[in-house]
């Protein structure tokens, strides 16, 4: 006498409660999947930021110690350009020398804008030659330690000079050694940290997280117009052959030696 199997099946509340427990689930998950994927991002920031302290510590062993950080045309904040008006700035000056092998290094994986401060964008392609085509933007700003121009203040990358042909020294590589000298897009609200912080390179070859509120207040009155708050750099004196005393206070003193989170 043969037998019919009878076959199991999920019953229609069975299966709704299967699904509200795997939504349940997704729920749970997703929250520690962009904590996962926002720590990987700071932390390819991070090595970017390490990659940029060993070029600039290669670019001061060719130069005498010398680096290019620094700002142009008197604007504190503007220390992200690395072609601008088709001459370098501070990052283009690293690119001329070969030492941005990857030019992604120039950019944080964490920023999704604006896209003129990302990575071969509509608003910001990239090329590594300082003419034929727009400016570039790379993705860091430098600390504005020194100011250089194409007009009576010199510029300081060979080859491209400006105040009657002559080329303005940059920053030494010893004077930044306890100093933030490259950080993300600091004039934009941070992006590290669930918003609460930015990353930062310094002198001694390091590099970490700052919490926002430990530079929050000078950041605030920049933001705001005080362009004195980024710190403010003096032009170049051609009579005494050096350079003026920076004006070491603002966002960027506020960060040097700050802990890291």
């Amino acid at each position: 006498m043969k037998h019919r199997t009878q076959q199991s099946a999920f019953t229609l509340i069975e299966l709704l409660v299967v699904i509200s427990i795997i939504a349940l689930l997704i729920a749970m998950l997703l929250p520690a999947l962009g904590s996962a994927r926002e720590a990987a991002r700071a932390s390819a920031c991070l090595s970017n930021l390490r990659q940029i302290n060993l070029a600039h510590a290669t670019y001061a062993s060719t130069y005498k110690g010398q680096v290019p950080i620094g700002v142009m045309y008197d604007r504190r904040e503007w220390g992200y350009w690395v072609w601008s008006a088709n001459r370098p700035g501070a990052w283009g000056a690293l690119v001329l020398e070969g030492l941005v092998t990857d030019p992604r290094m120039l950019y944080c994986p964490a920023r999704q804008n604006p896209d003129t401060h990302m990575f071969d964008t509509p608003n910001n392609v990239w090329r590594k030659q300082a003419t034929g085509g727009g400016s570039v933007r790379a993705g860091y700003d430098t600390r504005p330690e020194r100011l250089w121009s194409d007009s009576g203040n010199g510029y300081p990358i060979a080859g491209f000079t400006g105040g009657g042909g002559k080329n303005v020294p940059l920053a030494n590589i010893d004077d930044l050694t306890f100093k933030a000298t490259v950080g993300d897009l600091i004039h934009f609200d941070p992006i590290h940290s669930g918003g609460q912080g930015n990353n930062f390179a310094y002198g001694d070859g390091s590099a970490k997280g700052v919490t926002f509120d430990q530079y929050k207040t000078n950041f605030d009155l920049a933001k705001a117009g005080d362009a004195n708050k980024w710190l403010r750099p003096t032009p170049y004196n051609w009579s005494s052959g050096s350079w003026g005393t920076v004006n070491q206070t603002g966002v960027w003193a506020d960060l040097d030696l700050r802990s890291g989170y």
